[in-house]
């Protein structure tokens, strides 16, 4: 499918060394923001002008953009915030300024976080699809000066833009948090109310007529790409804890349409258990030797790398309350080490089967709120891990956590690790086991009847069947698929929009479902800035 990505440009101020001057000469070579004037560095003259002079850019079936008959190829920056809604003298001086250097498309990137004149939100409005009117007009006149000097507009309908309840949302979407607001997007990907906010918005700023151009953002040429979400997929965002994190309301409402896909698919509780319970199996007998800590530490060792590290055992009668009589193991890190591995607390000596699964299970807590990891590794070159890396969360009360572990190569000498976290600090650990088996299909209690079939957690979702991971999976990218269309039908038939339609970044969603969109972006960043103390601090970075 066709495929485009625009680079990102970023002009700014120059030391340049002399070639005939001694070594280390400089003087500065400056790149004002507000420089339009001729000269050698000029190259607003290789711009067709107005943008869109050739027609709408489409995408060919050789892969490549066309602007009529002619390949084009984009060189281009991203604004964020007020840079998108500049004022009128700034619009004229700043897009004369891009034209100069050649730019010849600007994306206007996360205008709907904020209000004006930080963005296009109105200011006198609680909802988040109302647009300022100075705002739209500002947007509207930028958009006239770029394409006035042969530069292209690519929009972006959907960014960090803070869904909330005077949106006609439920109020849990408010408490649907994690990064920007993205969180709150992914609803969208299944709830009719949040998409109709997207459908909203849309039409707002893409059906109103611009004063200057004379035309809406969706028939004009100058509209390069139109973008539906940015950084944004169902499956991506199941796979990265998010499904998982979202308000119930919202996953009782994706459990309902889960059952539903699965009585489309199957029409009984029979079928389901019989097509999911190929490779169901049973814990089996104990692989580890003194994981209840009856002996001590016996069977037990800590790896620790000193003077790098430094870490000690102590044995505690006391373990969980639940395991009344059982006792426990503290790690006390005095000194972590710089790698992960430079402390371990593990056992060796395990077999385990290629294309096998093991059962995980353990109690622990920590002095303070951190992260321990679990792993199955060889013990012996090549040092292959096994089954991947889990990290659970811990807190200061005993918890309990199971989970399978696939394995795919088998191995004679293998260590069950579990690594502490690299802070000083104390954890402690009772009730360590693991069993080979531990996979299951449609479990006791899981039926169709009352939608009872469960969501499928990320973090267990290795204890199904092979089959019924398959049937997840397949209902949310399904799921994801008919959002997509939703939104690309929507913009292209209601609303008119003649520019390509892109969906979201591969990253986030699969090149399959984005090759559905009339391109495809595949967006990544060069020197990306990083932020040593605060994020996002524009003071330090």
């Amino acid at each position: 499918m066709n495929t485009h990505a625009v680079a990102a440009a970023c002009l700014t101020t120059a030391l340049i060394v002399l070639a005939d001057e001694p070594s280390g000469a400089l003087f500065p070579f400056v790149l004002p923001w507000d420089d339009a004037s001729p000269g050698v560095t000029d190259l607003s003259g290789w711009l067709p002008k107005p943008a869109g002079k050739f027609g709408q850019v489409h995408a060919d079936e050789d892969g490549h953009l066309y602007a009529g008959g002619t390949r084009i190829r984009f060189f281009g920056v991203d604004l964020s915030f007020s840079a998108n809604v500049p004022k009128h003298a700034d619009a004229e001086k700043v897009a004369a300024r891009l034209a100069k250097f050649g730019v010849n498309i600007v994306r206007f990137h996360i205008m709907d976080m904020r209000r004006f004149p930080e963005g296009i939100l109105a200011r006198n409005a609680s909802d988040t699809s109302t647009l300022d009117p100075e705002a739209l007009d500002r947007l509207d006149y930028f958009i006239d000066q770029l394409n006035s000097r042969g530069v292209y507009a690519n929009l972006c309908l959907l960014n960090y833009r803070p869904l909330c309840a005077a949106d006609g949302l439920p109020p849990e979407i408010e408490q649907a948090g994690g990064g920007p607001y993205q969180r709150r997007h992914v609803v969208g990907f299944f709830n009719e109310a949040v998409l109709g906010t997207q459908r909203v918005y849309a039409r707002n700023l893409l059906a109103h007529r611009n004063a200057y151009t004379h035309k809406t953002h969706a028939e004009s040429p100058g509209v390069a790409f139109v973008e539906i979400n940015n950084e944004n997929g169902l499956i991506h965002a199941w796979l990265d804890g998010g499904v998982d994190a979202l308000p119930e309301c919202f996953r009782s409402e994706l459990r309902t349409q889960w059952n539903a896909w699965l009585r489309t698919r199957y029409g009984t509780d029979a079928r389901v258990r019989q097509a999911w319970s190929a490779g169901e199996s049973t814990p089996g007998p104990e692989l580890l030797t003194n994981g209840d800590f009856a002996q001590g530490t016996q069977g037990w060792v800590l790896e620790c790398h000193r003077p790098d590290a430094e870490a000690s055992l102590a044995e505690s009668a006391s373990g969980p309350d639940a395991l009344p009589g059982t006792k426990a193991v503290e790690v006390r890190v005095a000194k972590p080490g710089a790698q992960s591995w430079f402390i371990r607390f593990e056992q060796s000596g395990v077999r385990v089967r290629a294309d096998a699964a093991y059962t995980l299970a353990f109690w622990a807590r920590a002095d303070r709120p951190t992260v321990l990891n679990a792993s199955l590794e060889m013990s012996h070159e090549p040092w292959h891990v096994l089954a991947a890396r889990r990290g659970v969360a811990l807190t200061t009360q005993w918890q309990r956590f199971r989970f399978v572990l696939p394995v795919s190569e088998g191995d004679e000498r293998v260590r069950m690790i579990f690594d502490p976290p690299p802070q000083a600090g104390t954890l402690a650990l009772a009730g360590v086991s693991l069993r080979e088996g531990g996979v299951c299909g449609l479990s006791a209690g899981e039926r169709l009847t009352g939608d009872a079939v469960p969501l499928f957690g990320v973090a267990r979702f290795s204890e199904r069947t092979e089959a019924a991971q398959r049937d997840w999976i397949r209902f949310l990218w399904e799921t994801e698929e008919r959002y997509w269309q939703t939104m690309r039908d929507y913009l292209k038939r209601d609303l008119g929009v003649s520019a390509l339609v892109i969906g979201t970044m591969t990253g986030c969603s699969t090149p399959n479902l984005m090759a559905e969109m009339d391109a495809v972006d595949s967006h990544a960043y060069w020197q990306h800035p990083v932020f040593p103390g605060r994020p996002w601090d524009m003071d330090n970075w």
